[in-house]
């Protein structure tokens, strides 16, 4: 799709939304596997940080830690990626 795109003299930019929606008791796999592996940032007392952004309430990973990295890498292995298309650019 992309090299269509260059053919076409368009330019495109991929991106990622680092966070993952708070979706607790839904069989959410991003959020449980985040829980259960301990991978998000963490407020000052140790609870869990929720932002609020696209999706609304959202968690972060903390990749500080190597581990969350790796996490993170194995995550998006196994994940499919969606094209997300701003309103008026195509």
């Amino acid at each position: 799709m992309i090299s269509d795109f260059r053919a076409q003299g368009m330019h495109t930019i991929l991106i990622t939304d680092l966070h993952i929606k708070k979706d607790p008791d839904h069989g959410y796999v991003p959020y449980d596997s985040g829980i259960k592996n301990d991978v998000f940032v963490k407020n000052p007392d140790g609870s869990t940080y929720v932002g609020v952004v696209w999706p609304g309430a959202s968690m972060f990973p903390d990749f500080t830690l190597s581990r969350v990295r790796d996490w993170w890498a194995a995550s998006t292995k196994t994940s499919s990626l969606w094209a997300q298309r701003a309103s008026g650019t195509i």
